[in-house]
């Protein structure tokens, strides 16, 4: 059986394992552990060639549970991180530099960063 048929049971286990490992992500968080930080680039790569990265519509809300970051915001965050401005990101990708900004702000609400500094150091 493969995995990506059973994505309904996959969802359940990310409810299941919230309630069962509160206490665990409340120290981490006290802690200020910070996942993204420790994974590094890592965290933001997805592999196409996996098999729940196909076009299937449950495997695409499971996946976007999992990983909040649309495309373009990880590219906006990819800039960035390489030292371009909001406005060098928004001439980069032919937006507007208020849909850049829109996009940072987005991205450090998925995140949980507090500041676009913050986004740096993950």
């Amino acid at each position: 059986m493969e995995l990506y048929s059973q994505i309904d049971l996959l969802v359940k286990f990310g409810t299941y394992f919230k309630r069962e490992a509160k206490e665990l992500i409340a120290k981490m968080m006290g802690d200020r552990f910070n996942l993204k930080k420790e994974r590094g680039d890592v965290f933001f790569k997805t592999n196409d060639s996996l098999t729940l990265s196909n076009k299937n519509r449950k495997i695409k809300k499971f996946l976007k549970k999992v990983f909040p970051l649309s495309s373009q915001e990880i590219r906006c965050l990819e800039l960035f991180k390489e030292g371009h401005s909001a406005q060098a990101t928004a001439a980069i990708l032919n937006l507007s530099p208020r849909t850049v900004e829109s996009y940072f702000e987005s991205i450090k609400y998925k995140l949980s960063c507090s500041s676009k500094a913050e986004l740096l150091e993950i």
